[in-house]
């Protein structure tokens, strides 16, 4: 045998009753709006996120090789640039002009081998030396 049915209290039941069943109605539609608005960005949101990481792991990426292609030129300049000095310091016209009785020709022409270093407009000697 079943169990009899509680009968329901439709005066003690304030949803039931009738007196508020515009504002259920309202709520639910209400929530049902709320859930329509918020599904499509729930469902889309992944994809976005997939995109914006794919996107920034590119940038990243671009980022690194410009700075590794960045510092193996600046090692390239810094090289030629010791390899110059070098060059410089063993040229007997310049160690000459630096002994303490050169002559004015002698520093003239060491004057003129020095500025040798600062003919290629390209250079990292050349950016440096103008802004003295």
């Amino acid at each position: 045998m079943h169990p009899a049915p509680t009968p329901n209290d439709v005066a003690r039941d304030p949803i039931l009753d009738g007196s508020d069943s515009l504002r259920l109605v309202r709520l639910r539609l209400a929530l049902t709006l709320i859930a329509v608005a918020i599904l499509p960005v729930v469902a889309l949101a992944p994809l976005v996120r997939a995109v914006a990481e794919d996107a920034r792991m590119a940038h990243h990426q671009r980022l690194d090789t410009e700075a590794g292609a960045t510092a193996v030129a600046l090692d390239r300049e810094l090289e030629a640039i010791h390899a110059s000095a070098m060059d410089l310091l063993a040229d007997p016209a310049i160690q000459a002009a630096v002994a303490g009785a050169a002559t004015p020709e002698a520093r003239a022409l060491a004057e003129t081998r020095l500025a040798r270093l600062t003919v290629s407009a390209s250079s990292a000697v050349t950016g440096v030396g103008r802004r003295r």
